[in-house]
């Protein structure tokens, strides 16, 4: 199709172009103009001063360019901000229009550019907020490109001030995770990196071990590589390890003290069953002449139930919890009794030796804490040997540290000690490890055998007692354990003589239990003796008889658990009738009475079920007869 005319179609086409489109000469008149100038009709803007029209402070800016296009013979291209905030580009042109022509002509194009000018600006604003964001994030972040080369860092790079180990800062184009930096990890970062960026798919690694601290690193890829974020989490974790430890103590000790209240149950009924059979036993041998077999047979019976009775005991003593209780012990006869004991525990593929050659060998100790002290030792021993067997070894003997020796034994005083050594033939213990062996918590075996506070307690114990405690071992050759007590110097121990056969006696008792078995034997036994004995089976019923007794009992044996009044409350009631009143307490076993206890209650004297015949005849004549001094 043939345009009719050009000239006409061409002045179409400018008169409706979207930009202003106006030509100037060299004075700045406007000589033509498509449409109006900022607010000016075309009518009125022909002829007029370009710069007179034009709302802008950079007019200068204007004029210098105009200037150079006119000398240049080219174009020039500026932007300019109006005073109503909208923004121009501006393209001028020199033209020359023919040969003849005197002055110059210039084509200036006015495109308003606001809405690409503020996206822009507000493009400026969110790569300023994302960079201040990326180079004062409070987590380590590096960029890496397609390669893994360290493109860019943040700032959180150069605050090392509160890392556990310190890194260097990266520079931009080291390869990460390689000799250049942050390599040698446990795992292959490098290769873990390379195939985040391959696979466009996100790795984490929560606890990454890095130069004896941990780390909590992300990685994420993007189009142009990958992001990577570190932080140091060795704090966190150390907190988190302490916590599960505590946990874990407070749930072993909720454990120790449920296995406590169930050996406490158990000890009293079992006393109570040995009293009965201790008790007839005693009453049988009476009425069996001597030189008779059966008195033989009737006295390994006996002696078994006072084996049984110190078996029940060593149970409740590892296993009560209570405040150290500090008496003079001789260490040699607790060692051969707690051996003893164990033997039977132990496989014979360990044999026991032992040597008790201290001529002083008592210290002021506590009996539960030592026995747990050789339990523990002992335990470890047999973990070394039980799958070989060996010889578990144990000396007692005297050491005199001197003045000379305080820096061979750091953490002991010059003076006169019990050295207790414990040695095996086991595994031993390995060299790198030794130093952690006394750590709560720590043990080389499996969560399910022990929970690692065993040498811990150890050397609490030792500590608790002024004492010290070494260690000896060589890796597959067994291990030794030095134990040292300071010695008891002063040995004037009060012994109560032996008394001699108990004489026949007319006092009156009132012997209260709620076992009719128990209270049947000791009324048989009392009786043999020759007191006049009233029972009763629980609290109640005593209080009744010694209300409505017309002569006062001698002597009341009263045991504590019972249903109804409590053998403490009991007493309590009659002291409030006759504070005068001989009371003794005699139980299988108690988690609520104690020794001290029962004479802050008013109890003359304890006895711990089963009470042989002659102990309890020794008690009863040593109450009266303090009872008559007092009187």
């Amino acid at each position: 199709m043939k345009i009719a005319d050009p000239k006409q179609h061409l002045f179409n086409i400018v008169e409706n172009f979207p930009d202003i489109i106006l030509t100037i000469n060299d004075r700045l008149t406007i000589l033509f103009l498509n449409k109006p100038f900022f607010g000016t009709p075309v009518s009125e803007a022909t002829g007029k001063n370009i710069l007179d029209l034009i709302i802008t402070n950079q007019k200068e800016l204007l004029i210098e360019s105009i200037k150079k296009s006119i000398k240049s013979g080219g174009m020039e291209s500026i932007e300019v901000e109006d005073h109503f905030g909208e923004w121009w580009a501006v393209r001028i042109l020199y033209m020359k229009v023919n040969t003849k022509q005197k002055f110059p002509l210039l084509l200036i194009v006015f495109r308003n550019i606001t809405k690409q000018k503020k996206t822009e600006v507000a493009l400026r604003e969110s790569e300023e907020r994302h960079r201040s964001l990326f180079m004062n994030n409070p987590i380590k972040t590096i960029i890496v490109d397609h390669n893994g080369i360290v493109t860019g860092y943040n700032k959180k790079w150069a605050d090392n001030k509160n890392e556990s180990v310190p890194d260097r800062v990266p520079n931009v184009g080291d390869r990460m995770y390689s000799d250049d930096f942050a390599g040698k990890h446990e795992i292959d970062m490098r290769a873990q990196l390379m195939d985040c960026i391959r696979k466009g798919e996100s790795k984490t690694f929560p606890e990454l071990k890095y130069k004896n601290k941990y780390l909590s690193v992300n990685i994420t890829p993007y189009p142009f590589g990958a992001i990577i974020t570190s932080k140091d989490i060795t704090d966190w974790r150390i907190e988190e390890e302490e916590r599960k430890k505590f946990e874990l103590w407070h749930l072993q000790t909720q454990k120790i003290e449920a296995v406590g209240t169930l050996a406490s149950g158990i000890a009293h009924e079992f006393n109570n069953i040995l009293w009965i059979i201790n008790g007839n036993i005693e009453l049988a041998a009476n009425t069996i002449p001597m030189g008779n077999q059966a008195r033989y047979h009737l006295e390994q019976v006996e002696e078994a139930c006072a084996r049984a009775k110190e078996l029940v005991m060593q149970i409740i003593s590892f296993t009560k919890q209570s405040d150290q209780n500090i008496e003079p012990l001789k260490i040699g006869l607790v060692v051969k009794e707690f051996f003893r004991l164990i033997r039977p525990s132990l496989p014979s593929t360990i044999e026991i030796h032992q040597m008790i050659s201290a001529e002083n060998d008592t210290v002021m100790a506590d009996l539960t804490q030592i026995n747990q002290l050789l339990m523990n030792l002992c335990t470890n021993a047999y973990y070394a040997m039980k799958d070989r067997g060996g010889k578990l070894e144990i000396n007692v003997l005297n050491i005199d540290i001197e003045d000379e020796d305080t820096d061979l034994y750091k953490d002991l005083t010059p003076g006169k000690y019990v050295l207790i050594t414990i040695s095996d033939t086991g595994h031993g213990i390995k060299p790198e490890i030794m130093k952690n062996i006394f750590d709560p918590f720590f043990t080389t075996r499996s969560e399910s055998e022990l929970t690692g506070m065993g040498l811990s307690v150890v050397h609490g114990i030792v500590k608790n007692h002024g004492g010290a405690i070494t260690v000896q071992s060589n890796d597959g050759k067994g291990t030794v354990f030095n134990i040292f007590l300071p010695c008891y110097i002063n040995q004037d121990i009060d012994i109560l003589p032996t008394r001699p056969a108990i004489s026949l006696n007319h006092e009156k008792i009132l012997f209260v239990d709620d076992d009719k078995a128990i209270v049947d034997a000791a009324k048989r036994m009392l009786e043999r003796l020759g007191y006049h004995v009233s029972t009763a089976l629980n609290g109640n019923q005593a209080l009744k008889f010694f209300q409505t007794e017309s002569h006062p009992f001698d002597i009341i044996i009263t045991d504590m658990t019972m249903p109804g009044l409590t053998g403490a409350d009991l007493a309590k009631k009659i002291f409030e009738i006759d504070p005068d009143s001989a009371i003794i307490l005699c139980t299988g076993f108690s988690t609520s009475i104690t020794p001290q206890k029962a004479m802050d209650i008013g109890f003359k004297d304890f006895l711990l079920k089963p009470v042989t015949k002659n102990k309890i005849a020794e008690t009863i004549r040593r109450v009266i007869d303090q009872k008559q001094e007092m009187s």
